[in-house]
């Protein structure tokens, strides 16, 4: 049993060592970024990776005490959300570099465990249980907050783009791709989940609680390597405003955890 739990988590921990070994190699050696077709800036990138990387190693330490908890496990689950969109906007965005093909292989292999681990924990989802503290509507509502917030941010842009001014949109514009055709629909379909009291609700919230805790901190990290390089701030506004969003999301999953029991065998 021993060895088939190991086997079961190397895949985890191949896409984790990988992501060490990009994100370090990025920190290092800006230069490796030198052919990438877009307008990413230098310090987008090093936040990225700095951020990154902190998640890889955290993601390493989680695999080793995952075992049968199933807290952890919606945890690592929502850490491989953001490997697959971080890897699949370096894909899609042409974020090139010598290490390409690291990145697709992160992102395929993200995308196939997370499907795998996925089916295994929606099996049991109606078999959880959940307590006073588990914050149902309370998390249904932040999701279509922040939905709304980002819609008001990126669909004028999109209009402004394509409609009003009849251009094409460039690489770096693949996030809003990724956003409005596939994040911002499924936390909205979670949040309807939840209200309807679906069992696999519990499951998908967790890990879209960790995937807005993971996404606003490389937010911050770009604009503290800007201010770093340039001197001045891109967005000191949109700066708190990703911090509240962090605290929240951590407070969110903090009754998460002590609103989820054990699974009923």
């Amino acid at each position: 049993m021993k060895n088939k739990n190991s086997l079961y988590q190397l895949p985890s921990l191949i896409i984790a060592l990988l992501v060490v070994i990009v994100t370090l190699a990025g920190i290092i050696d800006q230069g490796f970024y030198n052919a990438r077709l877009n307008t990413i800036t230098s310090s987008e990138l090093l936040g990225q990776d700095s951020v990154s990387l902190i998640i890889s190693i955290a993601f390493i330490l989680l695999l080793l005490v995952e075992k049968e908890k199933l807290f952890i496990k919606i945890i690592n689950l929502g850490i491989l959300a953001y490997f697959i969109c971080t890897y699949g906007y370096f894909c899609f965005s042409i974020v090139s570099s010598p290490l390409f093909l690291c990145y697709m292989l992160i992102l395929a292999l993200s995308l196939f465990v997370f499907i795998y681990k996925l089916n295994s924990l929606i099996k049991v989802a109606n078999r959880v249980e959940t307590n006073k503290y588990y914050p149902r509507k309370t998390i249904s509502f932040f999701f279509l907050f922040a939905v709304v917030i980002m819609l008001f941010k990126e669909i004028p842009y999109l209009v402004d783009k394509t409609i009003i001014n009849n251009e094409s949109i460039i690489l770096f514009d693949a996030f809003y791709i990724l956003d409005l055709a596939i994040v911002f629909p499924a936390m909205v379909i979670v949040a309807i989940m939840n209200f309807s009291n679906k069992p696999s609700s519990v499951i998908f919230s967790g890990i879209f609680l960790v995937k807005l805790i993971t996404l606003m901190p490389a937010l911050l990290f770009n604009d503290i390597f800007h201010f770093i390089q340039k001197g001045h701030f891109l967005d000191i506004s949109f700066d708190i405003i990703a911090l509240l969003f962090t605290a929240f999301s951590l407070c969110l999953l903090f009754f998460y955890k002590r609103g989820i029991g054990a699974v009923h065998q």
